[in-house]
């Protein structure tokens, strides 16, 4: 009976929790929906910290300020007034350090935080965020980063998964992906990492409207942002990307990466080009590697043995390609 009591009491004490909102969420839910975007003026709270790097501190305001104009979103800093919605990010930094042969330097940056959408009586909407990073001397020279204070802590910012990851998430979630989307055309060429870090927020939350600025970044001449482009697609599964991609095979970079796109977008249209390029290697893993992808697609399982997949295809080609 105490157990059972007890138990009564430990779910009431949670639901009087949740009643007071006390809650933090990681995906929005359609009441912070409702509210965040009824809001037009977001006061912006910046706390930075550094453990070993006095006088750091990054122009993240200028940043988010910038960004969210795209979402018809006019950003604050003064605390003279009160808003509603208020952004607040917490970032802890660390600098790293080197020995070189001209002395120690710090060319390294750790950072971590969280950047938090607040709103009276609705759950706080909560990405943490994490980033870590070690430039090259040899490419930057020796005169910089004489003291704690000049580490990366902006570039630790930019990696995946970091700081600018987690906001773009947030805008694509809270105001559509629409928004990330112009942001990105009009902003990466002063930001060299806008597009990849972008892309990869695409492909994340799955939505199809970014679709063609995927397919036209399969281009880009930097080929990290072409690898994320074709994750991206392949994530996202439109069947806009399968003659694109199929069309990129040429390209060593993103090959691999495409195979695996194509078992993910499981449309016939890329059997016969799968097979073609099994018919082009020799290391039964990657063959094997190709035989996974078309597994997706067919069901069938010849692993990496091109001929059965060859002649199971001549038997099957026209009943599958009917299906287009």
């Amino acid at each position: 009976m105490k157990k059972i009591k007890l138990a009564i009491f430990l779910v009431y004490l949670i639901s009087f929790f949740i009643a007071l909102n006390g809650y933090i969420t990681a995906q929005p839910t359609k009441k912070q929906l409702v509210a965040f975007r009824s809001e037009k003026t977001v006061q912006l709270v910046v706390n930075q910290s550094y453990s070993n790097a006095k006088g750091a501190y990054i122009m993240l305001d200028n940043l988010v300020r910038e960004i969210l104009k795209y979402a018809g979103i006019n950003t604050v800093i003064s605390d003279s007034e009160d808003y509603s919605l208020k952004l607040i990010i917490e970032l802890k930094g660390e600098a790293i350090s080197a020995r070189y042969t001209y002395g120690q330097r710090y060319t390294g940056a750790r950072i971590s935080g969280s950047i938090n959408l607040v709103y009276p009586r609705v759950a706080v909407y909560k990405k943490d965020f994490s980033g870590h990073i070690h430039v090259s001397m040899e490419i930057l020279g020796i005169t910089k980063y004489s003291s704690p204070s000049d580490a990366p802590f902006w570039d630790a910012c930019m990696v995946k998964d970091s700081f600018l990851s987690k906001l773009f998430e947030i805008m694509a979630e809270i105001y559509g992906p629409d928004c990330l989307l112009k942001a990105t055309k009009e902003m990466m060429e002063k930001y060299y990492f806008f597009k990849i870090r972008a892309i990869e927020v695409f492909g994340k939350i799955g939505d199809t409207r970014p679709v063609e600025f995927l397919i036209t970044a399969l281009d880009d001449k930097n080929k990290y942002t072409r690898q994320a482009a074709v994750l991206a697609l392949g994530k996202i599964g439109d069947t806009r990307a399968v003659e694109p991609l199929i069309a990129r095979l040429v390209d060593k970079s993103i090959r691999g990466l495409i195979w695996d796109a194509l078992g993910d977008l499981k449309d016939p249209r890329g059997i016969e080009p799968l097979i073609n390029q099994m018919k082009k290697i020799e290391n039964k893993y990657t063959r094997r590697q190709i035989g996974r992808a078309l597994r997706k697609i067919t069901k069938k399982n010849f692993r990496g043995k091109t001929e059965k997949w060859q002649k199971w295809w001549e038997e099957n080609k026209d009943k599958y390609l009917k299906k287009k």
